[in-house]
């Protein structure tokens, strides 16, 4: 639990880092290749001082490919953050790990446990909670934000 709540106070920190750089008219793109590249080095530096031997062919083109996905996703988010309210576009973006999980459901056959499938519905539960106008469900924004944080949190710590 404690590495969850450290994931997401470091996760909320970056959006508003990249908020306020963005606010500041920064280069998106630098501010995002600067973030990919700070961590790839990070990771390299761990990986030579466990001894690791991590520059095998095969490890640097799935590390090139996640590299550039990660620099466009970082791209898309930069304009949602212009579009929608930072809260919407956080939740969107951790909740994009589910894609390559139905993915590989549909395109390999891969199965999902029971717990994997309730997880995934309470985080889609999680993410209609969120972009739902707070006229429709009524009450106060604070109790629909408690309310929204309380089921994303229930349902990682059941089922994650």
């Amino acid at each position: 639990m404690l590495l969850l709540l450290w994931a997401a106070c470091l996760s909320f920190g970056f959006g508003q880092l990249f908020k306020w750089s963005q606010r500041r008219g920064c280069h998106a793109p630098t501010v995002v290749s600067s973030n990919y590249l700070a961590m790839a080095s990070v990771l390299a530096a761990w990986h030579v001082w466990t001894g690791n031997d991590f520059a095998v062919t095969a490890s640097l083109m799935v590390g090139g490919a996640m590299g550039v996905s990660f620099i466009v996703a970082m791209l898309v988010m930069t304009a949602a953050l212009e579009r929608a309210p930072v809260v919407l576009v956080l939740t969107c973006f951790r909740l994009s790990i589910l894609a390559p999980i139905v993915v590989s459901v549909w395109l390999w056959g891969e199965s999902l446990s029971v717990s994997q499938a309730a997880g995934i519905c309470l985080a889609l539960l999680a993410l209609a909670l969120i972009t739902s106008s707070r006229a429709s469900v009524g009450g106060s924004p604070v109790g629909h934000s408690l309310s929204t944080v309380a089921a994303v949190f229930t349902g990682v710590a059941v089922f994650g």
